[in-house]
């Protein structure tokens, strides 16, 4: 009879499979979400879209994070938050939460939601930082960030950093 350790790992790495017998239940968890996270590969767009809606943020906000720790190789370098509707808090969380550097998010829409208070002064703060940090030589915690779209696609709403 196997035990409740090796019928549960079996399914993961196939038939066998017992390398993850030797990790805790912490490292389990995250070698598991990686695993999922790095195979699965969302899309930007699927992301967005978790991120706009409360039942969807946690997931979302956790899959920033992997990237953001180089932890997963998805790759955002657009990310649209034209529907978001949650408060300036959990904007200002997903902000802090952008990948640096190369993986960095190039691309930024919000929608009118955004553009208004407290989200707008998340936002504004994300841009005073991100402005800051660059100004002072050091990483920017957008990197590189290049277009900002708000409330609208008219060309006037069209911000870039080029």
């Amino acid at each position: 009879m196997q035990s409740s350790n090796t019928s549960n790992t079996a399914g993961l790495g196939g038939e066998g499979d017992l390398r993850f017998l030797d990790l805790d239940s912490a490292e389990f968890v995250l070698v598991s979400l990686c695993s999922v996270l790095t195979h699965g590969n969302p899309s930007p767009e699927v992301l967005s879209e978790l991120l706009a809606h409360r039942e969807g943020f946690g997931l979302a906000w956790v899959l920033l994070q992997f990237v953001r720790l180089k932890r997963s190789r998805v790759a955002v370098t657009t990310l649209d938050l034209s529907k978001f509707s949650l408060g300036g808090g959990k904007l200002n969380l997903i902000l802090s939460a952008l990948p640096e550097g190369p993986e960095s998010v190039e691309t930024l829409k919000g929608g009118s939601h955004v553009c208004t208070e407290p989200r707008l002064t998340s936002l504004c703060r994300f841009l005073q930082n991100l402005r800051r940090t660059e100004g002072g030589g050091g990483v920017a915690v957008g990197g590189s960030l290049r277009t900002l779209v708000l409330a609208g696609e008219q060309q006037s709403d069209l911000i870039s950093f080029a």
